[in-house]
């Protein structure tokens, strides 16, 4: 079949629907002719109509490809598409449709393709992609001139035809134009949003103002909108009304594209200025009401002067926009200028205050056009309200930058307006505090306009205000030669003739101001003006010489201007020095109206602060001072305690009132602010010697030292003969700690002036602070001298001050009461003269006292009682000294001083006694409720007897002082005592929070975990809290007791002991020098120092110990003392027999059994130790008999104790072996063996019968003894042989009977149970060079030498293993090690022997 054929034969089914084979027959012409158009379109319909969707959609572009003009198969390919819903490949074939239509000049088809792509694109599309098929239609696209040719619409039968849309946007654009400018905007809005919010959150990203100019300029840059606004400006049918909104729009956009341009891009940024101005221009230019336009076209106006303004351009603004804020200032100036806006006669005086009343209504807060804030600023400054002048011109400078960043182009003359009025300002404002701020912006004024008459004028003040008069008359007569007729002509010849005064020239400024004051009245200028040429002329002729013709000139300014302040100040001056003769009254009245009328006038100020202070009106003079300051301009420190202002590095004018205000706020205590003024003082006059001197003092009194001690040398360089520098040196050095400083410097000044009430009384105060430091470091007799120093220098004092009494009474009753802490004194006949000394100046009978404490008698020896109750007499003299009893401190020292009292005497429970301890604080509370102190002491008083009160104090002082960590823990105990460990613990915590170091919180701790059972952490808190400065001695005793007992419950030797019991000893050692009356602690530590070997320190302790034991014991009788003195007893005993003083020892233990009482409960022990102690001193003393008597009753009467029953067993079979009789022997090793058997582990039965069997070479006497223990378990064996003695004993056996390799076997198990222990290695390493075997010896110590204790054994070991190698390097090492050994341990005789062998085997 032919191909024309096939190709009806398909045309055929499709039309039949046959679609199978339609698709065959074109498949089969396909074959034969694959190029064919036509059976493409065929086979891609048939195969749309069988579903094979991919493959018919390629069929349709192929057959595209083969004749692209062809529409056939571009319209199936479309109805492929839209029967697959593929709206984009629909709008894609719909655009390709229009191509081709517009081509062949179908308008009607492009039309309707056109308008089905809009429809779609509104229906699926978004705004830019609609906005985009709407252009298609307006003028300007490819399609438009096509579509033009379409014939106008008929609106009467719009369905006439399908292109009706088309036709009605081609023909009127107008409607199609603004759809698609709102889409844009509405687009460029979003995308300006979301990219705003996704990048202003990026790290490092630009600030949101440059982020909005960066996107601005991103969106304008590709933006159709300003075509599309030029479009709907440009078109016919556009109405009025949306042509102003499109100007404004397109105004707007302008703006913001110009705004976003850098200002390197030069060029563009020029172009779009140009275009923004022009459009600008117009909208001014034709008078539309555009208000945004208007404004940005009076802000850019660049204009100096309200001459250089365009007035009509202002009316117009005003006329168009009547209600806007703007306007209103606008009207205000044109008024204010004397520019009416309407053609009615007015005079220019009655404008003028009608534009300025307008002006001065105006807000300054919502100002933000340059214009404005420039208008208002000016008449800010003309009414002399320069503080919002210079507000307002700063604001506007600031706006003007930001304009000309924006436009790229300097508006200078505008600049320069606003320049002036800044400068001005600050010229006037609180001189001379922004002179300097002012005199940069002048010269920036006068290098553009030199000739501006007010900045000249504000340069000439400033010249005037540092005196420099020769370049400030040059200034003013500058403004005189611009031109003689302006209104500051006239005030520049009078500051011009000033300037001649100030420099001399009378006669010449005399006449100036002659022709001046004519001018002035002939001008009937205001009074002020001429009273202040009258005064200067009068100042003239006084500076001149001529009082007399001064006076009747002040006269005149006063009767031109009444309120004229300078001219009172010359009056007083007047009458206080010229007049005769002379009348302070009315020169003070003088000097108090000018300071009434002006604060600033200095003169006047300081007069009249001078007569109060001769009056002792301080109140007066701190109120004339702060006025003064305040009329300065200068910043004034605040009269809040605390409070700091800082004053900038202006120079004050009035150093005087700043150095009163300093001594006043020193005298109110408020010493920030004192410090302040004498700073400002200080910048007036740095070489002032008592301005240094009196900030050194308010430094030092505000806690500041350091910078105290800096000012107060500064003083003394300045003055060295000023003896006050030094004496305050002394104080603030006293603040810092460094007492001996302080005492060195103050004692020198003591030599100079030896009566000095201040000198003494701080130099009792440093001896009273050393001692207190010295105390608490623990160097008692130092303390005590100090104490002692204190009090002479008191009584020296009293004895030339006796008005003083109360303050010096104070520092006797804290230094007696601090020597009452020490207890025993080192110098006990200078402590009692001089307690002696003090107790005769005190009254004989204290009523107040009686029946609370005992009367005093100083008889030597005396203690730290009696020291307390002169300190509790000295604080209730000094009660009975102030009739008023207004001495609140004393109150509180009695309290704390009779506590103290009654628990060094142990009269706590008496209710007498507290009731007044609590009366005494009370009291203090009462006078003082805001002392923390004082509540505290109060809630300790309570703290047994009344804890809600307590902790009622203890609350009220923390909320006085909440950071006091010492009262969190008073609070804390007060818990701990009463059971509530929650809340103890919590106050303690609180405490460590805000002090870290505060010992007695981390003790609190300790307490509440041993509550709680658990020791370990106890022990690590209480360790802790040993190591921290303020050491607590109930801390130390806590310690050491637990590290003692901790080393008994181990059964540690002395050897392994002594690294535990070191700290001990320092602690407990510390511990007696602050409680050296405790017979406790002192027992302890003579326990400690007998395991350290230091017998006979010991011995001291022990005897200390008994004696406190005995007075006690006198006085009280208590049973559990006299227990105590039993075991101190037997310790010394014990120590007697250590020292080999047996006699002695023996007649203490007698004196144990003689004071022992059946009812005690430890009787059994202390009589079993003291039969002990007595056996072994007649063993010592060879009666072999009686010690083994005394041995048998000892082991008869023990108790049930293991360990006390194994002593005298092990103790008697040592003594029955001594006597080395036979039977004697057998029946030492009986009771050996028999304890053995009661007891397998008893470690000292093992090794006593061990050795005897190596003595007696009794193999199986050793084997018995050993078998038991040598057949442990390693952990078990080391537990109980930490020491290894059994291996020694062992390896002595094997090597006693010459079997080294047993010995060594022996040697080896036992390092191999303890790799680490250096004993047992040196052991094995010994027996390795017995066997020869230098190599071993020397690979086994390597890494061992440094041990602290063995070091040197290791050492010799290694010298004589080396040296036995015998090499020349073996030999020397070995000398390396031998001297090495020598180091470690010089008073060992082995090490010096090891190194004469090697030394002499190195010379052979």
């Amino acid at each position: 079949m032919s191909t024309k054929a096939l190709l009806k034969t398909s045309r055929e089914k499709l039309n039949n629907k046959d679609f199978t084979a339609a698709k065959d027959a074109a498949e089969r012409v396909l074959d034969f002719e694959p190029s064919n158009y036509t059976a493409h379109v065929f086979l891609a319909l048939s195969l749309l109509e069988l579903q094979e969707y991919d493959r018919s959609e390629q069929v349709y572009k192929a057959a595209i490809e083969l004749d692209p003009a062809q529409l056939l198969a571009r319209q199936g390919l479309l109805k492929f598409y839209e029967k697959r819903d593929r709206i984009d490949n629909v709008i894609e074939s719909l655009q390709e449709l229009s191509s081709i239509y517009a081509k062949q000049g179908d308008a009607t088809k492009l039309a309707d393709c056109l308008k089905r792509v809009i429809d779609l694109r509104r229906e699926h599309g978004t705004k830019i992609q609609i906005a985009t098929a709407l252009m298609q239609v307006l003028p300007g696209s490819e399609f438009y001139p096509l579509l033009s040719s379409l014939p106008e619409p008929d609106s009467t039968n719009p369905t006439a035809t399908p292109t009706f849309w088309i036709q009605s946007a081609v023909h009127d654009s107008l409607p199609v134009l603004e759809d698609v400018v709102s889409l844009l905007e509405t687009e460029e809005q979003a995308r300006f949003t979301k990219e705003f919010n996704a990048r202003r959150t990026r790290l490092g990203g630009p600030k949101p103002p440059e982020l909005k100019k960066e996107l601005d300029r991103e969106i304008c840059d590709h933006s159709k909108l300003p075509t599309l606004y030029n479009e709907v400006l440009n078109h016919p049918k556009t109405s009025e009304e949306l042509r102003r909104s499109t100007e404004a729009k397109l105004i707007q956009f302008k703006q913001k594209h110009l705004y976003s341009i850098s200002a390197t891009d030069v060029e563009l940024k020029s172009k779009l200025r140009e275009e923004w101005k022009t459009l600008i221009d117009g909208v001014v230019l034709i008078r539309r009401p555009n208000e945004e336009a208007w404004s940005l076209y009076l802000d850019w106006q660049d204009w100096e002067k309200f001459e250089d303004l365009d007035l009509a351009t202002l009316r117009g603004y005003v006329e168009l926009f009547p209600d806007s804020s703007l306007s209103s200032i606008v009207q205000g100036y044109l008024l204010y200028n004397g520019v009416s806006l309407s053609d009615e006669g007015t005079s220019s005086e009655n404008l003028n205050e009608k534009g300025l009343d307008i002006l001065l209504n105006i807000p300054l807060e919502p100002l933000d056009s340059i214009l404005a804030n420039r208008v208002i600023s000016q008449v800010y400054a003309d009414v002399e309200e320069y503080e919002n002048a210079a507000k307002l011109a700063k604001r506007g400078l600031g706006r003007l930058s930001e304009l000309e960043t924006d436009l790229g182009n300097k508006l200078s003359r505008t600049r320069v307006g606003l320049q002036v009025v800044l400068s001005t300002s600050l010229v006037h404002l609180t001189p001379p505090k922004h002179h300097t701020q002012a005199m940069s912006l002048i010269k920036e004024i006068i290098a553009v306009s030199p000739d501006n008459v007010a900045t000249l004028m504000s340069r000439g003040s400033i010249l005037l205000a540092s005196k420099e008069w020769s370049a400030a008359k040059e200034s003013f007569d500058r403004v005189v030669s611009v031109d003689t007729q302006l209104f500051h002509a006239l005030r520049a010849r009078e500051e011009s003739a000033w300037c001649e005064s100030r420099l001399g020239q009378y006669e010449s400024a005399a006449a100036h101001f002659e022709e001046v004051l004519r001018d002035l009245e002939a001008e009937e200028r205001d009074g002020f003006d001429i009273a202040r040429c009258l005064w200067r002329l009068g100042q003239t002729q006084w500076d001149a010489g001529d009082k007399e013709a001064a006076y009747p000139l002040f006269i005149r300014a006063l009767k031109k201007d009444s309120s004229y302040a300078p001219a009172f100040t010359s009056l007083g001056l007047y009458y206080l020095e010229y007049a005769s003769p002379a009348d302070p009254v009315r020169a003070s009245k003088c000097f108090q109206k000018a300071f009434e009328l002006d604060p600033r006038e200095a003169v006047a100020a300081k007069h009249l602060a001078e007569g109060f202070a001769n009056d002792r009106e301080w109140d007066l003079v701190e109120v004339v001072v702060r006025r003064t300051i305040e009329g300065e301009g200068t910043v004034q420190p605040s009269s809040k305690s605390g409070a700091e202002s800082a004053t900038g590095d202006v120079a004050t004018a009035n150093s005087w009132a700043w150095k009163a205000l300093g001594v006043v706020e020193l005298t109110h205590q408020n010493y920030p602010a004192a410090i302040n003024a004498f700073q400002v003082a200080l910048r007036a006059d740095p070489n002032d010697h008592v301005l240094w001197l009196r900030l050194g003092e308010a430094y030092g009194k505000a806690g500041r030292y350091a910078a105290a001690i800096k000012a107060l040398e500064h003083a003394h360089e300045l003055d060295p003969t000023d003896w006050l520098a030094q004496f305050y040196i002394a104080d603030a050095q006293q603040g810092v700690g460094l007492f001996k400083q302080a005492i060195k410097i103050l004692e020198s000044l003591l030599e100079q002036r030896p009566s000095e009430l201040g000198v003494l009384s701080s130099l009792a105060t440093a001896y009273l602070d050393v001692g207190v430091a010295e105390m608490e470091q623990g160097f008692v007799g130092r303390a005590e001298e100090s104490f002692v120093s204190a009090i002479s220098t008191t009584l020296k004092f009293l004895a030339d001050h006796p008005g003083f009494r109360t303050v010096g009474w104070k520092v006797i009753a804290d230094a007696t009461f601090h020597i009452s802490q020490l207890c025993l004194f080192r110098n006990e006949g200078t402590v009692l003269a001089v307690l002696a000394e003090v107790q005769a100046l005190l009254p004989q009978e204290n009523p107040r006292l009686k029946d609370i404490i005992p009367s005093i008698s100083l008889e030597s020896p005396i203690g730290g009682s009696e020291a307390l109750l002169i300190s509790i007499l000295a604080a209730e003299y000094r009660i009975s000294l102030n009739p008023t009893n207004s001495d609140t401190s004393a109150w509180y020292d009695l309290g704390m001083g009779v506590r103290a009292w009654s628990i060094l005497s142990g009269n706590q429970g008496n209710e007498k006694v507290s009731q007044f301890i609590v009366d005494c604080i009370t009291e203090a509370v009462k006078r003082e409720p805001t002392n923390g102190n004082y509540w505290t002491a109060l809630g300790t008083a309570y703290f047994v007897s009344n804890p809600r009160a307590a902790q009622h104090s203890f609350i009220k002082a923390l909320d006085l002082e909440s950071k006091s960590a010492a009262t969190w823990c008073d609070l804390g105990l007060l818990y701990l005592y009463h059971e509530d460990t929650e809340l103890a613990r919590e106050a303690f915590q609180r405490a460590q929070v805000l002090d870290p170091d505060c010992t007695l919180a981390w003790v609190g701790q300790a307490l509440i975990l041993r509550i709680e059972g658990d020791e370990k952490g106890a022990t690590a808190l209480f360790s802790h809290a040993t190591g921290l400065d303020h050491a607590i001695p109930e801390a130390d005793y806590n310690l050491s007791l637990r590290v003692f007992n901790s080393i008994n419950e181990r059964k540690l030797r002395r050897r392994g002991a002594i690294g535990d019991l070191l700290p001990v000893f320092f602690l407990l050692n510390r511990y007696c020098a602050r409680q050296p009356d405790d017979a406790t602690g002192l027992h302890l530590f003579a326990l400690v120092c007998e395991r350290l070997g230091h017998i006979d320190f010991a011995k001291e302790l022990v005897n200390r110990a008994m004696r406190i034991l005995e007075r006690i014991y006198e006085e009280k009788e208590d049973p559990v003392v006299e227990r105590q003195f039993m075991v101190t007893n037997a310790t010394l005993g014990r120590l007697l027999l250590a020292t080999w003083e047996p006699e002695e020892g023996m007649i203490i233990f007698e004196t144990v059994l003689g004071l022992l009482q059946d009812t005690d409960e430890l009787k059994q022990v202390l009589e079993t130790q003291a039969k002990l102690g007595i056996a072994m001193a007649q063993c010592t003393l060879r009666d072999m008999q009686e010690g083994i008597l005394s041995l048998q009753h000892a082991q008869g009467i023990a108790p049930d104790h293991e360990a006390l029953r194994g002593h005298c067993a092990i103790l008697l079979a040592q003594t029955l072996w001594s006597i080395r009789d036979p039977e004697c022997c057998e029946m030492a090793k009986e009771e050996l063996l028999k304890l053995i058997a009661e007891d397998p582990s008893n470690l000292p039965a093992i090794n006593v019968l061990a050795g005897l069997g190596i003595l007696t070479k009794d193999e199986g006497i050793v084997d018995a003894s050993v078998s038991e223990i040598v057949s442990l378990p390693p952990d078990e064996r080391v537990v109980l042989d930490s020491d290894g003695n059994v291996d020694y004993l062992l390896i002595q056996y094997h090597l006693s009977q010459g079997n080294l390799a047993n010995a060594i076997k022996t040697s080896q198990k036992s390092v191999h149970v303890q790799p680490s222990n250096t004993v047992k290695t040196n052991t094995l390493g010994s027996l390795l060079l017995k066997m020869k075997y230098p190599q071993g010896t020397l690979a086994l110590l390597s890494g061992h030498e440094k041990a602290m204790e063995t070091g040197s054994t290791t050492l010799i070991l290694s010298a004589v293993a080396n040296a036995l190698i015998g090499t020349p390097e073996s030999l020397q090492k070995a000398l390396q090690a031998a001297q090495r050994a020598v180091m470690v341990s010089p008073g060992k005789a082995v090490c010096w022997q090891v190194l004469g062998c090697i030394r002499k085997l190195i010379s052979t």
